[in-house]
C-alpha cells in the first residue's frame, strides 16, 4: 500500500505540474521576450502600474473566452466587443448621467448581444470561429460608426475614470477595477468547479456525443455560454473605457490575441472541456507585461500585437505538445 500511495502522490504532483507549467512557462519566455524592449523602465512603478491595469482589461475577456472552450467553443468577436462596450460607455457618460447607469447597462447589453452568434452556432450548428469572426466585423463597425471615427473622451468629472487607476507618487496605483477583473474571473471559476451546469458544460465540451447520450441538452448548455461570456466580455470594455478615460475604437485592436494568449498559458491541455481560470488570469499578467513592454518602444501597437501573437503560437504550440503526453 505505501507503494500505491507513493504513486498517487506522484501523479497529483504531475497533474499539478501539467495545469500550472502553462503559466510558468509563459512567465519564463515572457520575460525574455520583456527585457529586451523594456530595458530598466520595467522596474518603475509607473511600468508595474501600467502591466497592472493592462493585466485586468486581459483577464475579464479571458475569463469569458474561457467558460467558451469550457464548451468546446471559441469566440474571436472579444476585442471588438470590448472596444465596442468602451465606446459605448463614453457615449453613454455624455448624456450626464453618472457613472453607475453604465456600470449597469452595458454588461448586460453586451450579455445579450452575445446571444446572437451564439444561437448562429448552437441551433444552427455553424463553425464558432467563422460566427464570431463575421460578429466580429459588425462590432468593429458598429464602434467606428458610434464613435465617428473618432476618440471619445469620456466628462472630466466623470466617476469612471478613476476605477482602474489613480494617480499616486512616481506613478499609478491600481483601484477597484483591478478588483472587478479578479471577481469576474472568480465568478467563472466557481461557475465551472462548483456548480452542475459547470460539470455539464465541461462534459459538453469534452465529447458533445457522449454528453447528449448521457440525457445532457448540449446545445442549450453550449449556448448559455455565451450571454455570461459576453458579460465578461463588457466589463472589459468598461475597464478599458476606465483605462484611457474615453473610448477609443482603435484601442482594441489585438486585445482577443491577449487574451486567446492568456487562456492558452494557462491550459491544461488541448483536450476539450479542460480550462483554468487561475491559469487564465496569470496568463493575463503574462500578456499585461508583454503589451505594455512593446509600449516602452513604440507607441503604436504593431510590436505588441507582434508580440502578443508570438506569445499565442507558443503557449498554444506548448498545450497541444502537453496534450499529446499519455495520462499519468
Amino acid at each position: 500500500m505505501p507503494e500505491d500511495d507513493d504513486e498517487i502522490e506522484k501523479t497529483d504532483w504531475n497533474r499539478r505540474l501539467t495545469t500550472f507549467g502553462g503559466p510558468i512557462y509563459g512567465g519564463l519566455v515572457s520575460a525574455g521576450m520583456v527585457a529586451l524592449p523594456g530595458g530598466l523602465a520595467i522596474l518603475s512603478p509607473k511600468f508595474a502600474g501600467a502591466v497592472l491595469a493592462q493585466t485586468a482589461i486581459i483577464a475579464a475577456p479571458a475569463a469569458g473566452i474561457a467558460l467558451l472552450l469550457a464548451g468546446g467553443m471559441i469566440d474571436l468577436s472579444a476585442g471588438a466587443m470590448v472596444c465596442l462596450a468602451a465606446v459605448a460607455t463614453a457615449r453613454l457618460l455624455e448624456f450626464g448621467l453618472g457613472s453607475w447607469l453604465p456600470a449597469l447597462v452595458i454588461p448586460l447589453l453586451f450579455s445579450s448581444a452575445n446571444l446572437f452568434p451564439g444561437v448562429a452556432i448552437t441551433r444552427l450548428r455553424l463553425p464558432s470561429t467563422l460566427v464570431t469572426l463575421g460578429a466580429a466585423g459588425i462590432w468593429w463597425g458598429i464602434a467606428a460608426g458610434l464613435s465617428g471615427g473618432s476618440v471619445l473622451a469620456n466628462p472630466v468629472t466623470a466617476g469612471l475614470n478613476g476605477w482602474l487607476l489613480a494617480a499616486a507618487p512616481g506613478g499609478m496605483t491600481p483601484t477597484a477595477g483591478l478588483g472587478l477583473a479578479l471577481l469576474v474571473g472568480l465568478g467563472i471559476w466557481v461557475l465551472l468547479t462548483r456548480t452542475v451546469y459547470g460539470r455539464h458544460l465541461q462534459a459538453v465540451g469534452s465529447d458533445p456525443k457522449v454528453a447528449e447520450l448521457c440525457g445532457l441538452a448540449v446545445s442549450r448548455t453550449q449556448l448559455t455560454a455565451f450571454p455570461l461570456a459576453g458579460l465578461a466580455f463588457g466589463i472589459g470594455g468598461l475597464l478599458q473605457n476606465s483605462r484611457w478615460s474615453g473610448g477609443d475604437p482603435s484601442l482594441a485592436w489585438g486585445l482577443e490575441l491577449d487574451a486567446m494568449a492568456a487562456v492558452m498559458i494557462g491550459l491544461p491541455d488541448w483536450r476539450g472541456g479542460r480550462v483554468s481560470v487561475f491559469g487564465a488570469v496569470l496568463g493575463a499578467v503574462v500578456a499585461g507585461t508583454v503589451r505594455s513592454a512593446a509600449h516602452l518602444v513604440s507607441s503604436s501597437d504593431w510590436l505588441a500585437n507582434l508580440l502578443s501573437g508570438g506569445l499565442l503560437l507558443v503557449a498554444t504550440t506548448t498545450a497541444a505538445i502537453r496534450s499529446r503526453r499519455p495520462e499519468e
